[in-house]
């Protein structure tokens, strides 16, 4: 799953049915308020290039809440995530890598 972001417009979820990735894609010259306006409806800022990301809000991007399958998967991934220590205990937000495009 890749999550887009632009300036002016809201983040977008790409390949949504890849559970094997998780990464956040933001343009080169995006500063970090910017960075921070763009992850607003999703997530926060996290330290370097890494970020949280709200799993409640993943899934409303998704629009796949009746999709039993889908939502199987995502779990999985997130367990995944959560057993290598990439889960904020506090929130539950999920941590993913910014690859600046």
């Amino acid at each position: 799953m890749i999550i887009s972001l632009d300036t002016g417009r809201g983040p977008r979820l790409d390949d949504p049915d890849n559970f094997r990735a998780f990464k956040v894609t933001a343009p080169s010259g995006m500063d970090r308020d910017a960075l921070t306006a763009a992850l607003t409806p999703v997530g926060r800022p996290g330290e370097g290039e890494t970020t949280w990301i709200d799993e409640t809000a993943l899934r409303k991007l998704a629009g796949r809440g009746d999709d039993k399958e889908w939502n199987d998967q995502a779990t999985g991934m997130i367990d995944y995530a959560r057993r290598s220590g990439w889960i904020d205990p506090a929130s539950g937000a999920i941590r993913a890598h910014i690859e600046r495009i």
